[in-house]
């Protein structure tokens, strides 16, 4: 991008300096407002008159960090200033960002120990003016966590600085398999950011015993009773689990009960180890009932007797009103009171006594 430098005068003779040093000296003598040359300019830059301006153009293709700095003014007749010192400042954008753990460099993914502390660094190339630098954890910014910037101006650098940022990070279980990394701008338009470092979080188990129930309620001669110690953990592999009940310890993820019985009763407890530490105990509280069975099964199958019974009985007594009936219509009248006497003998005998139910 071409850079231009422009003095606007009525005076004749015009001269254009660079750090009080002149680079061109110039005076209107064409009608047609253009200018010649008094004095030999420099040939980097080119030089254009319109009667009152004249622009000096530095052309892109020049290296213009080498003017970095540099204080331009216009002379008009006889060296007076005719115009402000300007300073040309000369931006230089960054282009790299590189981030690195400190004590494991260049791996990626990075593991970290739930709650041990990492030191992240962010640096970057050489750029005018220093950068500012922003840290981020999955898009989260979280340069709240990182320390005052720093820059470096290395001998020769004019004005160039490597701007760095460190960020103190402690592990936490919800940022495992979380990306960290870090932007930086210095220049408005140009923005860099750095690859991405995945963390990984290490910590000791966490144990759940399922089922959930606490107290956890069972009754006599139930079988088969499965628990299991149930854990979040990373590492997940090559875990230990360990487990105490009222009759002794045993090593597993699971343990049964085959058959309960009152003995069994008190409080279950795990607890797991993986390669970064152990898990705290966790305990369920098991109570034994007893179950009536017998009690209702008799309950149940006396219902069902009498009810049953009690349908027969009914049907029988029915029968055998209708035979007294048909038997009193075919005697003769002398001898229905001692048939009369018989038949209720019968319905005696047939009544329902509940007593004989146990």
């Amino acid at each position: 991008m071409d850079f231009n430098f422009t003095c606007i005068t009525n005076d004749f003779f015009v001269t254009i300096t660079r750090n009080d040093i002149d680079e061109c000296a110039l005076v209107h003598t064409n009608s047609d407002g253009s200018c010649i040359f008094l004095r030999d300019c420099n040939l980097n830059f080119t030089i254009s008159c319109n009667f009152t301006t004249y622009t000096l153009t530095i052309p892109g293709s020049f290296d213009i960090n080498t003017l970095h700095g540099s204080n331009w003014s216009c002379s008009g007749d006889f060296g007076a200033d005719i115009s402000n010192r300007v300073m040309l400042y000369v931006n230089v954008p960054i282009t790299r960002l590189s981030i690195k753990s400190l004590s494991s460099g260049d791996d990626n993914p990075i593991k970290i120990v739930r709650g041990s502390r990492q030191t992240f660094t962010c640096s970057s190339d050489g750029g005018r003016p220093p950068s500012s630098i922003q840290w981020y954890i999955s898009d989260t910014n979280i340069t709240g966590d990182s320390k005052v910037q720093t820059y470096i101006c290395n001998p020769g650098c004019n004005g160039k600085v490597m701007s760095s940022s460190a960020l103190e990070y402690t592990g936490d279980n919800v940022d495992n398999g979380k990306k960290i990394y870090c932007t930086a701008v210095n220049v408005e338009g140009h923005y860099v950011r750095s690859h991405d470092i995945e963390i990984v979080i290490l910590y000791p188990p966490s144990v759940t015993i399922v089922p959930n129930y606490n107290p956890y309620i069972l009754y006599e001669r139930q079988q088969n009773i499965v628990f299991s110690c149930v854990i979040d953990a990373n590492p997940s592999s090559n875990i230990t689990y360990n487990w105490n009940y009222p009759n002794g310890s045993i090593n597993g993820k699971f343990l049964t009960i085959p058959t309960v019985k009152r003995g069994k009763s008190g409080l279950y407890s795990c607890y797991a180890t993986n390669s970064i530490g152990t898990s705290e105990i966790t305990t369920k509280q098991l109570e034994i009932q007893l179950l009536s069975a017998n009690k209702t099964v008799k309950t149940n199958t006396i219902g069902i007797w009498f009810g049953s019974s009690l349908a027969a009985l009914i049907a029988i007594a029915f029968t055998g009103l209708f035979v007294f009936k048909y038997r009193k219509r075919q005697v003769p009248n002398g001898e229905e009171e001692n048939n009369h006497q018989k038949e209720t003998a019968i319905y005696v005998n047939l009544e329902l006594k509940p007593s004989t139910f146990t």
